[in-house]
């Protein structure tokens, strides 16, 4: 009988491949549609860089719905970029912290600051 910790890694780790496959390919134009293009950019899209903010939505998800990570298998993939766009809209010491990780904090502080306060300004309007 498996635990309810081991089914949950098996669970979060199932979601986090299905994620993987289905946005490898599509995830910089998803960036594009939550960043400008001109910050998307900067961003490197990889696998690793796939998987950071698949583990940040996660956690961001978790204490929002106060869910566990069983509970992921009621989300539709196509939903998980909504739990992406949470992050974003969610802190901007969240972003800060990924882009300084990424090494692209210089290039993007400046842009960031201003487009997040654009952003959270429009953010009822262009995604809810």
């Amino acid at each position: 009988m498996m635990s309810e910790q081991s089914f949950e890694e098996e669970n979060l780790n199932q979601v986090e491949e299905e994620f993987k496959n289905i946005y490898q390919d599509e995830f910089q134009m998803r960036l594009i549609r939550i960043f400008p293009e001109s910050i998307a950019q900067y961003i490197p899209v990889n696998e690793l860089t796939i998987k950071e903010f698949f583990n940040k939505s996660i956690r961001v998800w978790q204490i929002d719905q106060n869910k566990k990570l069983s509970d992921l298998r009621i989300i539709p993939i196509e939903e998980q970029f909504s739990i992406l766009k949470t992050i974003i809209s969610h802190t901007k010491s969240e972003l800060i912290k990924f882009l300084v990780k990424a090494e692209q904090i210089t290039k993007l502080e400046f842009a960031i600051n201003e487009y997040l306060y654009f952003y959270k300004r429009n953010l009822d309007l262009e995604y809810i």
